[in-house]
Parts: structure tokens; sequence; C-alpha cells
């Protein structure tokens, strides 16, 4: 009897494991990104200050905007893809969001299919 019930503990603790992971950003996601870093740490350039994206564990902030993770579509080491539910100016409720690396840059992609600061990759700002 103890077996069966040691069985069924295990079982559930995978299932909150999977669920944890299919709304967590990967580590190589994660940190603040922008088209021009050096011009972040000027606090007189409040454009360049605006044009940063923030990734955690949970959640991305660009603009005005904090989006937070409600589950992926896609998730793998170049490209996360999901519904975020989302709050500011110009969004508001749920939206998707797509985050692609390739070669060390982050592209930002909106539910419009738009590009955030569509001229430049993003560069991770350190």
């Amino acid at each position: 009897m103890k077996q069966i019930v040691l069985s069924v503990f295990a079982v559930g603790c995978f299932v909150v494991t999977a669920a944890d992971a299919a709304t967590t950003i990967p580590t190589p996601f994660q940190g603040d990104w922008a088209p021009n870093c050096k011009a972040t740490k000027n606090p007189q350039d409040t454009e360049a200050a605006m044009s940063i994206v923030r990734i955690d564990t949970t959640s991305v902030s660009y603009g005005e905007a904090q989006c937070t993770l409600l589950k992926t579509s896609t998730n793998d080491a170049s490209h996360i893809g999901g519904t975020f539910d989302c709050i500011g100016d110009g969004v508001g409720g749920k939206e998707a969001l797509d985050l692609r690396l390739k070669s060390g840059k982050l592209r930002l992609i909106d539910r419009a299919r738009n590009i955030w600061h569509s001229t430049d990759d993003l560069s991770r700002c350190m």
C-alpha cells in the first residue's frame, strides 16, 4: 500500500515540475537587452531607457508594457513563443509574444508581428 501512495506522489511532483517549466523563461533569454546598451546608461536619454527589454524567469518588460508568461507554445534554445498577460500603454490582457535568439542577439516580436526596434537586433547589456 505504501508503494502506491509514493508512486502517486511522484507522478504529482512531475506534473508540477512540467507545468513550472512551461511558464519559465530559460536563462539564455534573461537579462537586459537594448539596441544600444551604452546609450541606456545616460540618465538624460529617456528614449534609450525606453528601448530596454528586461526579461526574468517569468516576465518581459519593454517600453511601458509589463508582460507575465502564462503559457508557452514554443520553447527551445533559440525561440520562446507564448501567451503573456500584459499591462501598460498600448497593451492589455493576453498578448502573443515571440523571443528569438540568434548569434547572441535577441528579437522581440509582438502579436501584430512587429519587431521591437525592428531596425536592430537587441544586444545583452551588462
